[in-house]
């Protein structure tokens, strides 16, 4: 009767965890899963629970809860599928266990591409760049997400110059670009002072329809902004249809810092006319931009929006 509550508890929550992750069913079905461990009893769940368990300890970032319920499939004899091992490798990295990730990783005895590029962008999300070239090197096959992920792991290594030369490799490749890889090469570019290189990159937007999107049009309002354009960052900004926080506040960052203190302050305004609020870090451009006009009353007016704001 014990074992036929479990499967009950187990069928329901795979169900309710396709449309909604319930936290009270999670912990409840968490606690059967503890459960079933201690009492070791072997009882053969639905594959489509699983997927689900998974998800949700890496939605939770629960290492504790992951482990668990890999080690109750590895007793209960359940054969990993691929599917399954790619999210165990997803969990593992995403809580910084990148040497269990390996492990699920180099016991497969069959992977697909996305088993190879989640362990590539594992290795590249937590610094550990050169694991990540060793086996990007070895892909039999890659997709986006991998060369986006050592693209963007270059770059937040500072190694700019390495991550160009893989967006090179990639645009030969003829693997599609997407924000991802526009927003990481651009930053390479403001890195580097590349504005030619930038250019070209934008050349590239252009011709693919990305231009328009928010993170894409931000990095290059910053890739020209920093380059002293604040005209063509202009024209881009303008051209956006979306804008959030972070794209005015580096439009406002690019004026500030290219000495155009009256145009900063200008669109500081207008940006809270447009009903955006501003952050800790579009006040500290700000305050900048005043201080360079010695605009002492713009700069307490600034300094009391801040104080209310808290």
């Amino acid at each position: 009767m014990r074992k036929f509550k479990h499967l009950t508890l187990y069928w329901g929550v795979a169900q309710s965890k396709a449309k909604a992750c319930n936290i009270r069913n999670w912990l409840s079905a968490m606690s059967s899963v503890r459960e079933l461990e201690e009492e070791e009893t072997r009882v053969f769940l639905s594959a489509d629970v699983y997927p689900h368990l998974l998800q949700r300890c890496i939605d939770m970032n629960s290492l504790e809860d992951g482990k668990i319920v890999h080690g109750y499939m590895i007793k209960s004899g359940f054969k990993l599928s691929i599917f399954i091992n790619n999210r165990l490798i997803h969990m593992y990295a995403k809580c910084g266990r990148l040497e269990c990730a390996r492990q699920v990783f180099d016991k497969m005895h069959e992977r697909d591409c996305h088993s190879w590029s989640v362990m590539v962008a594992s290795y590249a999300k937590w610094g550990v760049i050169e694991d990540a070239r060793k086996l990007f090197s070895r892909m039999p096959e890659r997709a986006d997400l991998s060369w986006n992920a050592m693209i963007a792991g270059y770059v937040e290594q500072g190694n700019f110059e390495e991550a160009l030369r893989i967006f090179g490799e990639m645009h030969i490749s003829g693997t599609k670009r997407n924000r991802y890889t526009y927003a990481s090469v651009l930053s390479a570019c403001t890195g580097l002072a590349a504005l030619q290189v930038g250019e070209q990159v934008h050349v590239d937007v252009l011709r693919t329809g990305f231009e328009s999107n928010a993170f894409v049009g931000t990095a290059l309002v910053d890739m020209y902004a920093k380059h002293g354009k604040t005209g063509y960052a202009r024209q881009v900004f303008d051209k956006m249809p979306e804008r959030d926080i972070v794209t005015w506040t580096a439009m406002i960052a690019g004026y500030a810092q290219n000495k155009c203190s009256a145009e900063a302050l200008d669109f500081f305004h207008e940006m809270q006319d447009a009903g955006i609020k501003p952050n800790q870090l579009t006040f500290s451009v700000i305050l900048s931009a005043c201080a360079g006009l010695a605009a002492l009353r713009q700069g307490y007016q600034v300094h009391a929006q801040i104080i209310t704001i808290g």
